[in-house]
């Protein structure tokens, strides 16, 4: 009995079930996800790699760079593998990834967008890969980068400019590669104001070509604009004033420079100067008082100079001496085989007082046809 119930209420469950209507399947949407933006999706990994970058995390700035899809549509690609080359230490790739992108046509839109780092700039002047500095100097006066209004904190194109040939002409300056050097500082706008430093260097520069009323004008706006100073500047700034003859200047950069930095080799230097201007000036007074008591009195020091002229009385046939007086010459031209000695005894003066007057003469070593002052002015 149990039985044929149970059986019987299975069968009417089944064919319940059969009566309902099915429920149709919802169809999945067939759609596919759109892929996202190539040229965005290189940008942001960029944008991970200068991160990485700046923090120190050379690793997974590589990690995000090996991801970039089709890199070589990217105007950013090849400046930030000379960034990451240039964390790396490969001075040589870093160059040459740089100098790719200065090639790229699509590099000089591009220098109005974005800043190349000043890191990678500092980087090669260390490095001295002078290349990538002046290719890059180059791009940017050609192609200045235009203020755009969507990022007001963007520098302009006169500051992008003056920006990068100060740090560019700065770098030469500093290693001593003065016609570099020159070439870009004064490419500087100078209705503008620049930094101290560029001051300095355009004197030191100015000197070099004996300029020296520009280059004063120059040392006063660097006196009137420094805020801070080191022992290289300071001694820049003595190899100035030494050229300008600004002894007091000297003196007072130097004992700055001896209190602020006494163990710099920059103040060894000063030092060094400074005795050597002592002997200088003790050889030339012992020379002077040796002189002084081997000459006689009244050829020490002559004023005038006795020439004596006979003229004839024709009435008489008597001859009457006359003594004129002639104001001594200021110039000697150097002949061959003379030397200051002999000019010395000829003028009747003191070597020690030639020295003095010619202060840039060297006694070993004066060339054919030298003016030299034998009076004082």
């Amino acid at each position: 009995m149990i039985r044929k119930t149970l059986l019987l209420n299975g069968l009417l469950l089944v064919v319940a079930c059969s009566s309902q209507q099915t429920a149709p399947t919802p169809q999945l949407n067939q759609h596919k996800i759109p892929a996202a933006d190539t040229n965005l999706s290189n940008k942001t990994l960029l944008s991970y790699v200068r991160a990485y970058l700046l923090i120190g995390n050379i690793d997974k700035a590589q990690q995000n760079f090996n991801k970039l899809k089709n890199p070589e549509q990217s105007t950013d690609f090849a400046l930030v593998q000379a960034e990451l080359y240039a964390a790396k230490g490969n001075s040589v790739a870093a160059q040459q990834a740089f100098l790719m992108a200065l090639d790229n046509k699509q590099f000089e839109p591009q220098l109005n967008q974005q800043l190349v780092s000043e890191n990678l700039l500092d980087y090669f002047c260390v490095e001295k890969k002078w290349p990538a500095l002046q290719g890059y100097g180059e791009a940017v006066i050609i192609s200045p980068r235009s203020s755009t209004a969507d990022d007001p904190s963007t520098p302009s194109a006169p500051t992008l400019q003056s920006n990068v040939l100060t740090q560019i002409g700065l770098c030469f300056f500093n290693a001593k590669r003065l016609d570099d050097a020159r070439y870009w500082l004064e490419k500087l706008d100078n209705t503008q104001s620049h930094e101290p430093l560029v001051y300095l260097a355009l004197a030191y520069l100015k000197v070099s070509q004996q300029k020296f009323s520009a280059a004063q004008e120059l040392m006063t706006k660097y006196e009137s604009t420094k805020v801070t100073i080191d022992a290289k500047t300071l001694w820049t700034a003595i190899e100035v004033y030494i050229a300008l003859n600004q002894s007091d200047q000297v003196t007072k950069i130097g004992n700055h420079l001896y209190s602020l930095f006494p163990n710099n080799e920059y103040t060894r230097k000063y030092i060094i100067l400074t005795k050597r201007e002592q002997r200088r000036a003790l050889a030339l007074n012992q020379l002077r008082a040796a002189e002084t008591a081997e000459t006689k009195p009244q050829q020490t020091v002559p004023q005038v100079l006795k020439t004596t002229v006979q003229t004839t009385n024709k009435t008489n046939h008597s001859e009457n001496t006359n003594t004129i007086l002639l104001a001594p010459p200021r110039l000697h031209i150097m002949q061959k085989g003379e030397t200051m000695y002999q000019l010395s005894k000829k003028y009747g003066v003191l070597v020690a007082d030639l020295l003095q007057w010619n202060p840039s003469l060297k006694v070993d070593n004066i060339p054919l046809g030298t003016a030299i002052n034998v009076s004082k002015q």
